[in-house]
């Protein structure tokens, strides 16, 4: 059964009565912080463990006592995957999809579902007040620390079973999305669709930027509310197949002046004849690779107009697009192991930039951090 997970969330704020044994409300969401990380992680366990025939659901961006959406900012479901990688054991199912609510600012609504498990989750190392080996149930609203074994009747299941059937995702739905799709989109951003198994469509469009990249793009799940991805600066490839729809992201690269359009992750949905599908990303960049001699030449260059820059031999707008192109081939020499050249781009100018040469700083050392973030093994 194809579920309209935007209906599902308005059925769960209007119609929801009894215990809460499958589901709790965030109104925020906080992945930077060790507390909000921990409470994520703790929610999960507790719902995962206390009802193992059906699926549970964290919302985020929701007021938990009086229902009412606050929205959130989108965010992408590779960040709980890894969240789950790390904090939990054995590691449980999840899928985290930013459902749109057009009449929200925020826009979006964060649903986390968490799959059926058979085995018990507990927290795999300390985070915050949560110790390795921790478990926790829910009792109704309620949760808590603890082994023992909660009493579940059939109401709960019942009753979410009975609110799944009642968001059943219906043609009606995914025509009226196909139509919105297609009014709200440019004809120079291209708008197409896909169908998987005559039970998913996929909308997506993009401006065309060189080859198949794009730009400025959007896809969502149309009946189902869901955005799979948007994008106002990334720079992507959209494939498909019979049963899978993938998304490259690229980040820009420069070196001598050329600018190189580079793969860094990709994100496929696998679309099953069932009617389920999930979601894989993999990190898939490689560093572009220079020569030494290449990049000594860059460093040199570069520290002899930083030395003019410094003493006022350029004027500021003399400099900005030169020093705007440096930070990403500093980028480059730093991702082929230059410690120097990675030096200079955190402090680039001295930090004393601003305008389109902060952007562009701003992006690179953005990109570095995930990068090597990327490359280095969880554990």
């Amino acid at each position: 059964m194809l579920i309209n997970k935007r209906k599902l969330i308005q059925l769960f704020l209007s119609e929801l009565h009894g215990e809460r044994q499958y589901l709790e409300f965030k109104r925020d969401l906080d992945l930077d912080g060790e507390r909000g990380r921990a409470s994520v992680v703790r929610a999960v366990c507790a719902l995962a463990n206390s009802n193992r025939t059906t699926c549970s659901y964290l919302l985020f961006g929701i007021e938990d006592e009086t229902r009412a959406i606050r929205g959130i900012d989108p965010i992408d479901d590779q960040r709980f995957q890894q969240l789950m990688r790390n904090l939990l054991c054995p590691v449980p199912t999840v899928l985290y999809e930013n459902i749109v609510f057009p009449d929200v600012s925020p826009a979006v609504v964060g649903l986390l579902t968490i799959y059926p498990n058979s085995d018990e989750i507990r927290i795999s190392r300390n985070i915050w007040k949560l110790s390795a080996g921790d478990t926790f149930r829910r009792n109704g609203s309620e949760t808590f620390r603890g082994k023992e074994v909660v009493d579940l009747s059939s109401g709960p299941e019942l009753e979410l079973i009975a609110l799944e059937a009642k968001a059943a995702a219906s043609l009606e739905g995914t025509l009226r999305d196909f139509v919105q799709f297609y009014s709200e989109t440019l004809a120079d951003y291209h708008p197409r669709f896909v169908v998987f198994h005559d039970r998913h469509t996929v909308c997506y469009s993009g401006y065309p930027e060189t080859g198949r990249i794009e730009s400025e793009t959007w896809a969502i799940l149309a009946g189902e509310g869901v955005r799979l991805f948007w994008g106002a600066l990334q720079y992507v490839e959209f494939d498909t197949t019979s049963e899978s729809f993938t998304i490259t992201e690229h980040i820009p690269l420069f070196w001598k002046g050329e600018r190189l359009l580079v793969p860094i992750e990709r994100t496929s949905f696998h679309f099953l004849p069932d009617g389920t599908y999930c979601k894989e990303c993999k990190f898939v960049f490689k560093t572009v690779e220079v020569p030494v001699n290449e990049i000594a030449d860059l460093l040199n260059v570069y520290c002899n107009d930083l030395e003019a820059y410094r003493s006022g031999a350029y004027k500021s707008q003399d400099a900005y697009p030169r020093f705007e192109i440096y930070c990403h081939e500093l980028l480059v020499a730093a991702l082929n192991g230059n410690a120097r050249a990675r030096q200079y781009l955190l402090n680039y100018l001295d930090g004393e930039v601003d305008g389109i040469v902060a952007e562009a700083r701003t992006e690179a050392i953005r990109f570095l951090g995930r990068i090597e973030a990327e490359s280095v093994p969880a554990g």
